[in-house]
């Protein structure tokens, strides 16, 4: 069977909460289904109806659905040492490695300037890659690709939901998160007011860095099972 897999992500420029990944297998013979329940690009969609598409794509046993959900604290580590297209790097790496031996495209929503590199960056981490694979990289994928389109849906949600169940624990709106949002501005200070910024809040941000009195304090992030200080 030919696969055609497509990789997006959501939460790139946020200040506040995580980065999510995310890749989607589908059969090539499929891919009409996509066009058949109105996927599209994310972005040209409301809030509900991404969610009744997500329910649609995830309930749907012929697609494999993986995700890779990185927390503030690790977007921050990976600013401060490797930068955040290698993070994505390995996010999209890592969902391919779990998907496991591939025969087919592979469409990825590039993230790099240049788009070649991103693609030669994934490829040389994967584990098992077959010369009857193919991967297209490119800006803009989720407009011209459907299978990208589906991943965007999908990460798009998985962020929100994120997001709603933040606002539920703090017991106030935070808006979408974007430095951007005069809301997510706006309540910025109510979390500053610790000892340091809000473990939800990344601290590598501008918006933080300017908000914040003083050096920032050192944050500890978990890898592997183990707690590091940077």
């Amino acid at each position: 069977m030919r696969w055609e897999i497509g990789i997006d992500e959501a939460g790139r420029g946020p200040v506040i909460g995580p980065l999510v990944i995310t890749g989607i297998k589908i059969p090539v013979d499929q891919k009409s289904y996509l066009e058949e329940i109105g996927v599209k690009d994310s972005k040209k969609l409301t809030s509900k109806r991404r969610e009744e598409l997500y329910h649609l794509l995830e309930s749907n046993r012929d697609f494999q659905i993986v995700q890779v959900i990185y927390s503030p604290a690790e977007i921050d580590m990976a600013v401060n040492t490797i930068g955040l297209n290698m993070l994505e790097v390995e996010g999209f790496s890592e969902i391919l490695n779990r998907m496991g031996p591939i025969d087919g495209t592979i469409v990825v929503d590039a993230c790099d300037v240049n788009t070649e590199r991103f693609a030669k960056r994934i490829i040389s981490r994967l584990k098992h890659w077959s010369k009857e694979a193919n991967m297209v990289s490119e800006h803009k994928a989720d407009d011209r690709h459907i299978s990208v389109a589906a991943a965007s849906i999908v990460a798009k949600y998985i962020r929100d939901k994120h997001i709603k169940d933040l606002e539920e624990s703090l017991g106030f709106e935070i808006g979408s998160g974007y430095p951007s949002d005069p809301k997510t501005i706006g309540i910025l200070p109510k979390l500053m007011e610790e000892d340091e910024p809000n473990e939800h809040l990344r601290w590598s941000w501008k918006t933080v860095k300017e908000k914040w009195e003083g050096d920032l304090p050192k944050r500890m992030v978990k890898i592997q099972g183990q707690e590091t200080l940077f």
